[in-house]
């Protein structure tokens, strides 16, 4: 197997067959990411095949490798300073204690605001 911040594109997988039908739908939602919305949903995905409840290492492995897949398809995905993906949850961390220093927002259960993570 292969962890999602180790595949590269065109390297590992030919995407130019693996992925045609997966092309015109990632289109058309990175049209309405920039020109409508500004936020899609994207439902579907069968964890089931993917590994499912039963074997969840490799669900999770596998459904990060289809999210990075599709968002690369959509646009160029950022593998800076965090790694291709980053998990979002809560570590329990006041973010608004000041002897934290320098704690992400996505690790507190705080209200980021407005922000990039760039």
């Amino acid at each position: 197997g292969i962890a999602v911040d180790d595949l590269v594109l065109g390297r590992d997988i030919d995407t130019t067959k693996a992925f045609r039908k997966l092309k015109p739908f990632c289109e058309s939602v990175r049209f309405k990411l920039l020109h409508e919305t500004g936020a899609v949903i994207i439902k579907g995905l069968d964890m089931d095949l993917l590994g499912g409840v039963e074997d969840l290492k490799k669900m999770t492995t596998c459904s990060k490798l289809a999210y990075y897949i599709i968002c690369e398809h959509i646009g160029s995905v950022d593998g800076g300073a965090r790694g291709k993906l980053f998990d979002v949850k809560s570590a329990a961390i006041n973010v608004a204690d000041k002897t934290n220093d320098n704690v992400l927002f996505s690790v507190s259960d705080i209200e980021a605001g407005w922000h990039t993570d760039g």
